[in-house]
């Protein structure tokens, strides 16, 4: 038996839950749901047969990552010596900032909204 045959063991009995955990944290953020209106209006013009050459490649292609990314992510990780800790951080921040940003949209439209309603208001 090689050293890495425990890790090896070790990454296998994790697999089903790390995949499982990662599909559940990425399903929200990627919105496939969402992103179908998108695809189709970004695709109006195209034939069905292009539209479903260019799904399956797209899903292909997602696929191929996240599964090299399962495999040899915690690799590239340490490479670059991240830890699993400080990458939940920074992905938490991300999707604050993100959150953060579309609070101040939605408050900056019902502001401008409420301009144009004083405008109407006082020509009218």
């Amino acid at each position: 038996m090689t050293p890495t045959t425990p890790a090896l063991g070790q990454f296998l009995r994790t697999l089903p839950h790390s995949a499982a955990a990662t599909f559940l944290a990425l399903f929200p953020i990627v919105d496939p749901p969402g992103g179908v209106p998108i695809f189709f209006s970004m695709t109006s013009s195209w034939t069905d047969k292009d539209r479903r050459i260019t799904a399956f490649k797209t899903g292909l292609w997602v696929f191929v990552i996240l599964v090299t990314f399962l495999f040899f992510g915690r690799f590239v990780l340490h490479f670059f010596g991240i830890s699993l800790p400080v990458l939940k951080i920074a992905g938490g921040l991300i999707v604050a900032n993100t959150a953060w940003g579309w609070l101040r949209l939605m408050r900056a439209s019902r502001l401008r909204k409420a301009t144009r309603r004083k405008t109407k208001k006082t020509f009218l």
